[in-house]
C-alpha cells in the first residue's frame, strides 16, 4: 500500500506510516500519538487530492470518494480526541471541507459497526 500511496502523491510516506494506514482503514489503529494520526491525516487529504486531480471521476464518484476521506478523517479525529482535542478539531474542520456529509455517514457507519458488535455477543 505505501507504494501506491507514494506513487499518487509523488510523496514518500514511511512503511510505518503505511501501516498506520491500513490498520485504520481496517479498524485497527489503536496505539498511534497524536502526531503520527495528524501526519495520517495529512495523507488521507494529499491522497484524496491527487486522486480527484489524476483521475477525472463523475460528480457521484468524486462525491463517494470525499465522503470516504471524510470519514477517514474523522476516525483519526475520533482517535486522538480524548489526549490532543485541538488537533481533533483541526482534523474534524478538514473533514468538512472535504465532505459536509461525511459526520453523516460517519455515524451511520459507527451506529451499524455498535449493533454489529452488540449482535455478535448475543
Amino acid at each position: 500500500m505505501t507504494e501506491e500511496i507514494n506513487g499518487l502523491i509523488g510523496g514518500n510516506i514511511s512503511l510505518e506510516d503505511g501501516i498506520r494506514l491500513q490498520q485504520l482503514i481496517s479498524g485497527r489503529l489503536s496505539d498511534s500519538s497524536p502526531q503520527q494520526v495528524n501526519d495520517l491525516a495529512a495523507v488521507i487529504e494529499q491522497a484524496y487530492r491527487c486522486y480527484c486531480i489524476q483521475f477525472p471521476l463523475s460528480s457521484a464518484d468524486t462525491q463517494k470518494i470525499a465522503a470516504d476521506a471524510g470519514i477517514k478523517l474523522l476516525t483519526c479525529a475520533a482517535l486522538i480526541a480524548r489526549h490532543a482535542p485541538k488537533v481533533a478539531l483541526s482534523i474534524m474542520g478538514r473533514a468538512l471541507k472535504i465532505s459536509p456529509v461525511a459526520p453523516i455517514q460517519f455515524a451511520q457507519k459507527a451506529a451499524k459497526n455498535l449493533l454489529e458488535r452488540h449482535a455478535s455477543v448475543e
